[in-house]
């Protein structure tokens, strides 16, 4: 009987462990932070500043979430694909904000993705989600927004201003503070944004602007077989990120 009741308590306490640790921590990972993609390629030091002020430093398959403002250091490139196919390349001290971003599990009508460039050198390819609904796929930056319909964008922005340009794919709208618009119909065209002034004329790149929004290639990036396994699995994707 003593024996008994040793073991009687022993799985006691063992279902209260369960009960208060592990259950808790279960519900803490479904109700964790929305993820929006993950990093592919990575050179250099680059980080996440996660809604809550958290630092995350970034490396190859590091998660990217809703409200995550990513930043690179001066020698640094990344990659990161969202999971709607959305393919957004960094260059060296770029930042960039994930303002909202809503595919998976989600009707066509409300599916949405909004970003905000803040400084440096941006190249974005679109995804999904413009397919379905292109009003609610939005591209910002303190000088301009982005009508996109399905393409391949650049964007530049200096103390000076923005340039945004138009790399391959269907036409874009470029609407500034005050409400003008330019339309951008051809590839290696571009528009020039500042503070105080109305938006130029769209123009033809310069071969310097060419080579600066021309594909990062990357030493080290993720295998696509495995980024699509990812980017399809219903299973969290979230891994620690590490220098």
């Amino acid at each position: 009987m003593p024996r008994l009741r040793a073991a009687c308590l022993a799985l006691s306490v063992f279902a209260v462990f369960l009960s208060c640790v592990l259950l808790p921590a279960a519900t803490a990972r479904a109700a964790g932070p929305d993820q929006a993609g993950l990093v592919t390629a990575i050179e250099g030091q680059a980080q996440a500043v996660g809604r809550d002020g958290v630092r995350r430093p970034l490396s190859l398959e590091a998660a990217v979430l809703v409200g995550d403002s990513l930043e690179t250091a001066a020698d640094a490139a990344v990659q990161i694909s969202l999971q709607d196919g959305t393919t957004i390349t960094m260059q060296a001290s770029s930042k960039l904000e994930i303002n909202d971003f809503l595919y998976k599990d989600h009707k066509p009508g409300a599916m949405a993705m909004a970003v905000t460039f803040l400084t440096g050198v941006c190249r974005l390819v679109t995804g999904e989600i413009v397919k379905h609904n292109p009003e609610r796929y939005k591209v910002n930056s303190p000088y301009a927004s982005i009508g996109i319909r399905g393409t391949e964008i650049g964007s530049r922005i200096t103390a000076a201003g923005q340039l945004v340009a138009l790399l391959s794919g269907s036409p874009i709208t470029v609407t500034g503070p005050a409400g003008e618009a330019r339309v951008i119909a051809q590839a290696d065209f571009g528009v020039d944004a500042a503070r105080g002034a109305p938006l130029s004329a769209p123009r033809p790149l310069t071969d310097e602007e060419k080579r600066l929004f021309a594909q990062h290639v990357f030493r080290r990036q993720m295998d696509s077989q495995r980024l699509q396994m990812l980017l399809q699995s219903n299973r969290p994707m979230i891994r620690p990120g590490r220098f």
